[in-house]
């Protein structure tokens, strides 16, 4: 008995010191998120929301580097003791890349043996396509390109001028059927990261991309009714860039057409190639608010024009010869008659010739090769729609005929002095370059006589009618007081 009873407590005794341990069964996808650290053709880190079963993720697409669905790596966190797989692989944080073109299905196994499935689904989010691109804009890319092939193609016009070179911004304000405000970068320096890439065979010498993100900055700062902004802007952190709103309306509110805002482009983005690849004429001078306005140096500007804004296309050299004679004498005369203290015929008018009046001379090439137009005439389109001279010389709109006289004459004159000078043999691009002023290469390449000149200003008042041009100066002065 007493033997019975030993064993009975030894047995005893032995079970009481066993300890039990209990598997875990938690099998939990605490958090799921696919990093730029890990996926480059991310933007920004997308974090997954956990909800039941389902994991979520929108991943924001990229035109720099269209994010590769089909290989994403993501990052997450499981239960203690726990594992996972896809099938029957076997997956790690950071490490396992997966196709989510559709949902993938993670196996989380407890230690226990236990499983729980999570569905996870990623949704490449919606951006700009190019069927939100607005009539009014593609039409302007259409235009703008064809300006570009003509540079790619043969730039017969100027010869360092390239215009695909520029960086270059197009904003559409929000308005009506418009619901935001867009923005359009035409050959940026760089692919933007929140852009999308556009692309149509009608613009195939561009590279656009719709990037509305400094959009409505960029309306605010220039204006809604603003046109341009040459100044260069630093857009994505960079580069130099031409910025230009789409604006239905002009200067005097005239209706833009599209032709003109290619102009416009082509003109404003010229003088940017001038910013960067001139000699700065140190003398010129910008003040229209104290141009002279003579009734003498009126006539004078009258004449000028008369001279010099016609048809050139088919002009002789004899006639080039004769029509920058008489812009020499006119011009002498004007200087010699010129009443303000900084001499702003010389150092403004000249001036202003040399800078306006090549911006107009690429300007109005290229509309003409754009629209097939035989004729040469360096009257921009928009000035020439908004008034006729006739109402500018009777001053009906006194603001615009100030403005006229003490600025946009210029384009005109300038650029046909240049055209005469191109026809004459003189290298217009090397000089202007060198900031040798229109005025200044036209006296070097005729080097006329004070006779000769007092010869060219009789032949120009004789022939274009100086006592009824005196008349029209007399009216025009005194409306302009």
């Amino acid at each position: 008995t007493l033997l019975l009873v030993s064993f009975l407590y030894a047995c005893s005794d032995k079970d009481d010191n066993k300890t039990t341990t209990t598997k875990s069964s938690a099998k939990e996808i605490t958090s799921f998120k696919l990093e730029n650290s890990v996926n480059s053709t991310i933007l920004k880190d997308a974090i997954g929301t956990i909800t039941g079963e389902a994991i979520a993720l929108t991943v924001s697409n990229s035109a720099a580097k269209p994010v590769l669905i089909t290989a994403l790596i993501p990052s997450f966190e499981i239960s203690a003791k726990a594992s996972v797989k896809v099938g029957n692989d076997t997956q790690t944080s950071g490490k396992s890349a997966q196709d989510f073109t559709k949902p993938v299905t993670y196996t989380v196994t407890a230690e226990d043996g236990t499983t729980k499935k999570y569905v996870v689904t990623v949704t490449l989010q919606s951006a700009p396509s190019q069927g939100t691109i607005p009539a009014k804009v593609a039409a302007f890319l259409e235009g703008f390109n064809q300006a570009v092939e003509f540079y790619k193609e043969k730039n017969d016009t100027w010869a360092e001028f390239n215009l695909s070179e520029q960086n270059f911004y197009y904003l559409l304000p929000k308005g009506k059927g418009i619901d935001r405000n867009m923005g359009f970068l035409i050959n940026p320096h760089k692919v933007p990261d929140q852009g999308v890439a556009l692309q149509d065979p009608k613009w195939k010498s561009l590279k656009v991309y719709r990037y509305d993100t400094e959009a409505t900055a960029e309306i605010k700062r220039i204006g809604q009714d603003g046109l341009f902004e040459i100044i260069g802007r630093k857009i994505m952190g960079g580069g130099s860039y031409y910025t230009q709103v789409h604006s239905e309306k002009a200067f005097q509110g005239s209706v833009l057409t599209n032709n003109e805002r290619v102009e416009t482009a082509v003109h404003e983005i010229f003088h940017m190639y001038q910013q960067r690849a001139w000699k700065l004429d140190s003398d010129a001078v910008q003040d229209s608010q104290n141009y002279p306005l003579t009734e003498e140096l009126l006539a004078l500007q009258i004449l000028n024009r008369s001279v010099l804004v016609k048809d050139l296309a088919k002009i002789s050299q004899e006639d080039a010869r004769k029509y920058l004679g008489m812009y020499l004498a006119i011009r002498k005369e004007a200087i010699k008659l010129d009443p303000s203290s900084k001499k702003l015929v010389t150092h403004m008018a000249n001036a202003q010739e040399s800078v306006e009046g090549s911006a107009n001379y690429i300007e109005i090439f290229d509309s003409r090769k754009r629209n097939n137009n035989s004729q040469i005439v360096f009257v921009p389109s928009g000035l020439e729609k908004i008034t006729s001279f006739q109402n500018l010389t009777i001053a009906s709109n006194v603001p615009l005929s100030k403005r006229y006289f003490t600025w946009f004459i210029w384009y005109e004159t300038g650029a046909s002095v240049l055209y005469l000078l191109n026809q004459l043999g003189v290298d217009i691009q090397e000089n202007c370059k060198k900031a040798i002023r229109v005025y200044d290469q036209a006296v070097g390449k005729l080097n006329l006589s004070d006779a000769q000149l007092d010869q060219f200003l009789k032949d120009a008042k004789a022939k274009y009618d100086w006592k009824e041009i005196q008349k029209t100066a007399k009216t025009l002065a005194e409306k302009l007081k």
